[in-house]
């Protein structure tokens, strides 16, 4: 059972792969907001390697890196939750969900929670092997892998 509410779990996953695409893939955030929704819909199928390397509609010929930056960014944060809850297990869903929104922060008002060097290398291997598991290449795994932990790292 999840730490958070289904919508606060997505909220997250779209902050976290929207600001990896922002440093990995910027000309993608056009499309963003789609793809995010076709992917909670369906994973598994925005994830086939056969689909995503079809056209995306409005006539482009390309790979969309979103689908695998939400794959990613989904097991971060089911991490990131997991570490959360041990270091709060007492408090309620949304003192926890505010907290991944801390982890999630690179700027802002307040600093961001910050997480160990071993926790950021669990974030990097997570975000690596979700991304592998895509049919991603190692280039494109590392591209993604090291923008969400060091989005994290940064604060």
């Amino acid at each position: 059972m999840s730490a958070v509410g289904a919508e606060d779990e997505r909220a997250l996953i779209r902050e976290l792969a929207e600001a990896a695409l922002e440093r990995a893939a910027p000309e993608e955030l056009a499309v963003f907001d789609d793809t995010a929704d076709e992917y909670f819909r369906a994973p598994e199928a925005v994830l086939n390697p056969r689909r995503r390397d079809e056209a995306v509609g409005f006539g482009l010929d390309l790979a969309l890196l979103t689908p695998t930056v939400l794959a990613a960014a989904s097991a971060v944060v089911h991490f990131l939750l997991d570490v959360a809850a041990d270091t709060v297990r007492d408090e309620a869903k949304a003192t926890v969900a505010d907290r991944i929104r801390r982890l999630l922060r690179h700027a802002g008002d307040a600093a961001p929670a910050s997480l160990s060097p071993e926790q950021l290398r669990r974030v990097r291997d997570l975000a690596y092997q979700r991304v592998k598991a895509t049919g991603a290449d190692e280039a494109q795994a590392s591209l993604v892998a090291d923008a969400i932990a060091g989005g994290l790292a940064v604060g």
